[in-house]
This record gives C-alpha cells, sequence and structure tokens, in this order.
C-alpha cells in the first residue's frame, strides 16, 4: 500500500497554517477502517478534562489508537478525520497542538473541523476517521 500526502502548490497552504493535508491519496489497500466518533472518556465512561481541551483532545486521541490497533492498524494508517468542536474561535489551537503531537506536522491526515452546537456532557470535542490498510 502507498499512502500519498499532497499539498498543490496553487491552494492556500493547509499545513503550515492549520496542520492538516489537503489531499492523501491511497494505492493497494487491502482494508477500509471507519471509525465512529471517538470521545474524551476514559475506559470507565468518565470526561476527561473537563474544560481543558487538549486534555479532551488526547483523551479522543488515545481512544482512536486503541480502536485502530483493534482493527490491526495505527495512526500511520489514519488518511482522513473530521472534528468537531463546540467552539471553532478557540479551540483549533489546542487541537492542532495535539494533532501535531500525534501525527506529526509533515504528512497529516485530510481533515475537517466543524462547529457543533454542543455535545454530550461538558465534551468540548469528538474525532472520528478513516484509516487503511
Amino acid at each position: 500500500m502507498q499512502i500519498e500526502h499532497i499539498n498543490p502548490a496553487d491552494t492556500y497552504n493547509s499545513i503550515d497554517t492549520r496542520g492538516y493535508t489537503q489531499v492523501v491519496a491511497v494505492t493497494g489497500m487491502q482494508k477500509l477502517i471507519i471509525l465512529s466518533g471517538q470521545l474524551p472518556l476514559d475506559a470507565d465512561n468518565k470526561l476527561v478534562g473537563d474544560g481543558d481541551i487538549e486534555a479532551q483532545t488526547r483523551a479522543c486521541y488515545e481512544n482512536l489508537k486503541r480502536s485502530l490497533q483493534a482493527a490491526g492498524a495505527d495512526l500511520g494508517n489514519v488518511v482522513r478525520m473530521t472534528t468537531y468542536v463546540t467552539d471553532l474561535v478557540n479551540h483549533p489551537k489546542g487541537v492542532r497542538k495535539v494533532r501535531a503531537e500525534y501525527f506529526g506536522t509533515q504528512n497529516p491526515p485530510a481533515s475537517t473541523m466543524i462547529e457543533v452546537p454542543r455535545l454530550l456532557n461538558n465534551m468540548m470535542i469528538e474525532v472520528e476517521a478513516w484509516a487503511v490498510v
């Protein structure tokens, strides 16, 4: 399988300004893994990082990692993510910081961030992903 990250020169610079890749092309794929929205909950169903977007983002990504491992994949197989946040003005900086810790800054997945009016029980973020193996 080959995963190619493409950032066309004639579009805006999403890598440096927003931390995501414009296009991810996959050839030779054997398995497509689609993950439901991962929540900032621990194994006991308790909210992680109440009021802290970075802690909640880390919790979502840790749950994402566990879910990927259960399907025989890892974060390097993620090609697409959708992130739902409750505050598109204040949350993106913290989300991007944590995303860079987990996915790096050179070839992050294609991504979309959407503001929603609210999530359950003081959650500030939910992350869904597509991965290929």
